[in-house]
C-alpha cells in the first residue's frame, strides 16, 4: 500500500512536470507584444508592380528517404531484409529484375505491378499513388540494399518510363 501511494505521487509529479514543460514551450514560441512590435512588417505587394514581375522563390529540392518509403510501401510483402516470403512474395536480394542495367524492369514493376509468376502473389502497381520522385527513391533504395549494386534511378528516368508504359 505504501508503494502504491509513492507511485501515485511520482506519477502526479511527472504529469505536473510535463504540463509545465508544455506551457514553457508554448510561452517561448509565441512572441511577446514588444517582440511582435519590433519585427519588420510583412512585405505588401505594391499596386505599381504586377504580381508576375515579382521574383519567384526558388524551389527547394527535398531528398526523399527511399528506406522510409520502402518500409511504408513494400516491406509488408518483401520484408525488411528484402528476402520476401517463400511461396508468397519474391526476394529482392540479387534479383535480376532489381539489378538490370538501368533499373527499367524494377521501375516498370513498381509503376504497373507484376503478376507473371504463379508461385507468388500479385504485386499492385503504384503509378497512380506514387510520384516519379518517390518511385525513384524506392527503386534506388532497393537497387542499393542487401548486396544489390544497381545504379541510382532518377525521377526523370521514371517519368520517361511512365510515359511509355501507360
Amino acid at each position: 500500500m505504501k508503494y502504491s501511494f509513492l507511485l501515485l505521487i511520482a506519477a502526479a509529479t511527472l504529469l505536473g512536470a510535463c504540463e509545465s514543460s508544455q506551457t514553457e514551450t508554448t510561452a517561448r514560441t509565441e512572441p511577446s507584444a514588444t517582440e511582435a512590435a519590433n519585427q519588420a512588417p510583412a512585405a505588401v505587394p505594391s499596386a505599381e508592380v504586377p504580381a508576375a514581375a515579382a521574383p519567384a522563390t526558388p524551389a527547394v529540392a527535398v531528398k526523399l528517404d527511399g528506406s522510409a518509403l520502402y518500409a511504408s510501401t513494400c516491406q509488408a510483402c518483401h520484408q525488411a531484409s528484402g528476402q520476401g516470403l517463400p511461396n508468397a512474395f519474391p526476394s529482392l536480394v540479387g534479383s535480376p529484375r532489381v539489378n538490370d542495367a538501368e533499373g527499367a524492369q524494377l521501375v516498370t514493376i513498381i509503376l504497373n505491378g507484376y503478376n507473371e509468376r504463379d508461385e507468388y502473389g500479385m504485386m499492385p502497381g503504384y503509378a497512380s499513388s506514387m510520384t516519379d520522385d518517390k518511385v525513384a527513391a524506392v527503386a534506388t533504395h532497393v537497387r542499393n540494399s542487401w548486396g544489390n549494386t544497381g545504379t541510382p534511378v532518377s525521377a526523370d528516368f521514371v517519368r520517361k518510363l511512365r510515359a511509355t508504359t501507360k
